[in-house]
């Protein structure tokens, strides 16, 4: 399961809306509440019921994967395996939360030297989404990795532009606006913008 408090589970919050999650979790009631609380922070995800459907999305997504969430008791393949099979696939490190009941301490170590994130289930929301925020915000500091911040008011056409470059192997952002995009900037960033000339408040030119 996993504990969602009162007046958490709808809000949104668009800055991380290009941001790729992986759920992989057999128990279909904690796999929807997992994809909605994730959902509802403005992330993008996809949700498997076991290591063949998640290797499956992998194989179209794993690009633009930016963070898996696992349950480590899983049919055939458990999640530590079945995260790294992904990785290997990817030919990158992806951080992983690693979502458990009570398993040996050979295990919590075999967890630990992996580098993942280990919790414990039932998750408490706040802090399965701090931990995830942190992770995405680590890694994009670690890898430096250039991304297209793609600014623009219509929805339809900032989401093709999306699935077009991911398609072709870019790291991607999506803003509603080009304020929006500003405010989330960072010095730190390392990619090109696509902004449209007239966008609202704040235009690609300016």
């Amino acid at each position: 399961m996993v504990q969602v408090p009162a007046g958490h589970a709808h809000e949104a919050h668009e800055a991380h809306e290009a941001q790729a999650i992986l759920i992989v979790e057999d128990d279909a009631e904690v796999r929807d509440m997992l994809k909605l609380l994730l959902d509802s922070r403005g992330y993008r995800t996809f949700a498997a019921s076991d290591g063949v459907q998640a290797l499956a999305i992998a194989a179209e997504h794993g690009v633009s994967l930016d963070l898996i969430v696992a349950d480590y008791n899983l049919p055939g393949s458990n999640g530590l395996e079945i995260a790294g099979k992904i990785e290997d696939a990817s030919a990158r490190k992806i951080p992983v939360i690693m979502l458990t009941g009570d398993i040996s301490a050979a295990t919590l170590l075999e967890i630990a030297n992996k580098g993942h994130v280990h919790l414990y289930k039932p998750a408490d929301a706040r802090t399965l989404v701090h931990h995830i925020a942190g992770m995405l915000a680590a890694n994009r500091r670690e890898t430096g990795a250039p991304t297209v911040f793609i600014a623009d008011d219509d929805q339809e056409i900032r989401e093709a532009m999306r699935d077009m470059l991911e398609m072709h192997g870019y790291r991607t952002e999506i803003f509603a606006s080009g304020s929006s995009f500003w405010d989330a900037y960072s010095p730190g960033w390392r990619g090109v913008c696509l902004s449209m000339r007239e966008c609202p408040a704040l235009g690609g030119l300016s």
